[in-house]
Order: structure tokens, then sequence, then C-alpha cells
């Protein structure tokens, strides 16, 4: 019996044609089948290798060597569910084979749907085979499931251990290096119908550099400009004219992040301050750590602000679902508090829940997110943009939706809009009641990228 990495490399694609009359010719010769299965895996015919190898499979009563290439034959195909129960069952009818194992492991690999569980569950069956003294190159298998999750790092070291071409391609694709990125962005907010805002525009620059995915480290620049005018009660006596009020909050944030294997920490510190009309100060630090289990990633963020004028806390708890390798669904939950440090306000506390989608297509040029926020919120920090919503006023439920297309290589452009409301005191009657009114933030910006990346050629 001929091995199937034999054959690939006796079978050329030249070859092919010929070996399909053979088939027609000697429809029970097992050698001819398995020969024209191996020829169609290397010339990517799924077509082909599938009806090659189920007759191979049938002639041999399913032998080890042709339920393999039928598994690899149904993932060439796109039948990756078929493929996937195939090898179980080869699991099952050789339970202690490494090339079970690993064919397994491969077909869990190409597994488009919950990508996150299929690559943690491929590099645990590539690891059982290795541990039952299987081929070095299972390594690979390790290596390529470790760049699927993220662990550049972890993947090199997997790349490292075997001497196989399939190594040192892996190795040179995962080399430790740095990267960089920069990002501009800027946009308006309206304030619709508020007793004082009218609008605020802000502008930010962001530096990142990265080694590998082990660490990095950026550092955000961002401005705020306020325009408003002096809020109107009552008493204001008619005709008299609104009193304009400007303000400028300068933020700076500090950034760091690192991950081992499947857990990592990604932490912020930020300080701002506001001149003109409003004086304020703060300063605000925190993170999220997170965990990659089968098939999410689990998540808890913390922060801790000290303002001019009160303390803030913020928790939350998020769950991210890849669903395919293009979608990906999140939620959680986010508790904030505002104590202040003197007035009879008080503490002023808020529970929000959250949903999103993103898609982010591996061969297409746009990508697009969404998100809907439903709850209260008391001056929350935005994780993901680097800034803080800082209005003295509680956030209530809000929508966001962003887009961004890829305008080159290393290039990709974004924008977006965020609607909610702000919980706004009513100036008469004095009575404690509060007024939603709406408030619609639009930004667009630019991000560039350098570096190396890693990819298995599919």
């Amino acid at each position: 019996m001929i091995g199937i990495l034999m054959l690939v490399g006796l079978v050329s694609a030249g070859a092919s044609e010929d070996l399909q009359q053979a088939f027609a010719r000697w429809p029970e010769d097992y050698a001819t089948a398995a020969a024209l299965g191996a020829a169609a895996l290397a010339d990517h015919d799924g077509t082909w290798a599938v009806r090659a190898w189920t007759r191979a499979a049938a002639l041999s009563n399913g032998n080890l060597e042709s339920r393999v290439g039928l598994v690899r034959a149904y993932t060439l195909a796109g039948a990756h569910g078929e493929a996937t129960s195939r090898a179980h069952d080869l699991v099952e009818a050789y339970p202690h084979t490494p090339t079970a194992l690993a064919t397994l492991g491969w077909a869990q690999r190409w597994q488009p749907r919950l990508p996150q569980r299929s690559a943690i569950h491929a590099a645990r069956s590539y690891e059982a085979a290795l541990q039952l003294g299987g081929t070095d190159a299972y390594h690979c298998g390790v290596g390529w499931s470790r760049v699927q999750l993220g662990d550049r790092m972890g993947a090199h070291h997997a790349f490292a251990k075997t001497s196989a071409r399939c190594g040192r391609e892996g190795t040179a694709a995962t080399q430790p290096a740095w990267s960089t990125w920069g990002t501009t962005v800027g946009g308006v907010t309206r304030f619709v119908e508020h007793p004082w805002r009218t609008r605020s525009t802000h502008m930010g620059l962001q530096a990142g550099l990265q080694r590998s995915s082990q660490v990095g480290v950026d550092i955000t620049a961002r401005r705020v400009g306020l325009q408003g005018v002096e809020a109107r009660t009552r008493s204001t006596p008619a005709g008299s004219s609104a009193t304009p009020i400007r303000a400028r909050q300068d933020e700076i944030w500090l950034g760091g992040r690192t991950r081992a294997r499947r857990v990592g920490v990604d932490a912020r510190l930020g300080w701002a301050r506001t001149v003109g009309d409003i004086d304020a100060t703060a300063l605000v630090m925190g993170g999220r750590g997170w965990a990659q289990l089968s098939p999410v990633t689990l998540g808890i963020t913390g922060f801790s602000g000290a303002y001019s004028d009160g303390s803030h806390r913020q928790m939350g708890l998020d769950v991210d679902l890849p669903v395919t390798l293009d979608w990906a669904v999140s939620s959680g939950v986010q508790h904030t508090r505002f104590v202040a440090a003197s007035g009879p306000s008080g503490a002023q506390t808020g529970t929000m829940g959250w949903v999103g989608a993103r898609w982010l297509p591996r061969t297409h040029p746009w990508s697009a997110e969404a998100a809907v926020r439903i709850g209260r919120e008391v001056r929350p920090v935005r994780l993901a943009s680097t800034a803080v919503w800082n209005f003295e006023e509680p956030l209530l439920t809000s929508g966001m939706l962003s887009a961004g297309r890829l305008l080159g290589a290393r290039c990709t452009g974004f924008a977006g809009v965020e609607v909610g409301a702000l919980a706004v005191p009513e100036q008469a009657p004095p009575d404690g009641s509060l007024a939603a009114h709406t408030v619609v933030a639009g930004h667009m910006g630019l991000r560039v990228q350098s570096g190396p990346r890693a990819e298995e050629r599919r």
C-alpha cells in the first residue's frame, strides 16, 4: 500500500487526466483510486478527490489511508461538517493512532463555523497526536491553530520544533518582529434641544508599537471642543441674549497590552483637562482582562476615575463569540457609579447591557460593526475608542454603527455614528425630574499599519 504523502509526491498535476482514464477503465483497482485521490488533493480538485477516495474506501472496507484521504477530500470540497464527522469516526476506529488524531485536527482547523472553538480543539488534537509519537510535522498544525487564535509567539515556538518544510515556512511567517500603527480620527457631536450644549468637535491621533502578539504599547492624544449657551430658565428675562459657553478638553491616554497562550490584559491610563468656561480635570485608570475559551472569549473590565468634582467606578463583563471566520457577535453588562465630591447630588449609578455584531471578511475590502446599549451609563469610559464621555448627565440607551474599507494593503478608512440620549434635569419646575435629550456623535478617520502578517496558504 502506497502512503498518501508518497502518492502526492509521485503524481504530478499533468497526470490527472491519465489517472481519470485509468480510474474509469479499472474501477476495482484500489491503487488507481488512491493515486487519483492523492493527485486530486494536490491539484485542489475537491470533486475528483471525494469521488476517488470514496471508491478507495469502498474497495478497502475503509482502511486508514482511504479514510484519511476522504476527510481531506471533503475538507477541500468545502463539506466541513461531513469532514469533521468522518474524522471523529476515524478516531473512534483508531483511537491510539497519531495519524487519526492529526486528521481530526486537520478537519477541525479548517472548520469555518465557531472558528475559535475549532482552533482550540485542533491544537489539542495535534498535541495528542504528538504525545502518541506522531511525526514532528504535526507541530505545524499546532502552530497554525495558534495563529488562528492570534498567538503568533506561541505559533513560532511550535513551528521551531519541526524541521519539516511547513515548519520552516511557519517559522519565517511568525518570526518575532515589531509592527506599528497610526490612527487619526475626527468628528462632530450634536446636542438636540439640550438646555445649554449645542455642539462639540473632536480630533485625535494614536500611535502604537507591538512585538508579535506578545506585548504592545500605544499613546493617544485627543482634543474635544465644546460650544453652548448659558442655560435658560423661566426666571430669565424675555428678549435677553444668551451668553455663549466655550470649553476645550484635552486628553492623553497611555495603553499597554500583553498576552500569554490564550489569556491577555489591556491596560489604560488617561488624563483629561477641561479649560475655558468650564474648568475640570480627570485621571482615569483601568483596563480589561480576557481569556479565550471554547468557543467564546470572556472579558472583565474595570476603571477607576478621580474627577475634580467626584470619583468614578466602572465594572463590566463581556462575552465575544466568533460565529464564522467573518462574523462575530458579542454582549455584555456594565455598571457605573459616580460620587460627587460635594453638594446634594450624592451618588449616581447606572447599569447597562449591550449586544453587538461585527463583520470582518477576509476576502472583502469592507467591514462593519453595530451595537445597541440599553440602560443607563454615568461618565462611561469607552475602551475600544479610548475616550471618556465626560458629561455630568447620565447617558441613556444608545446605538452605534460603523464601517471601514481597505484603501490599500496597509491602510483602512473608517466612519461611524452613535445616537443616544442624555438624561438632563428639567429647568422648571425644579422637581428633580429628567428629560431625555438626543445626542448624535459622528466620526471618520484613517488607520495605517505596518509589520509582518502570518497567513497560511489555504
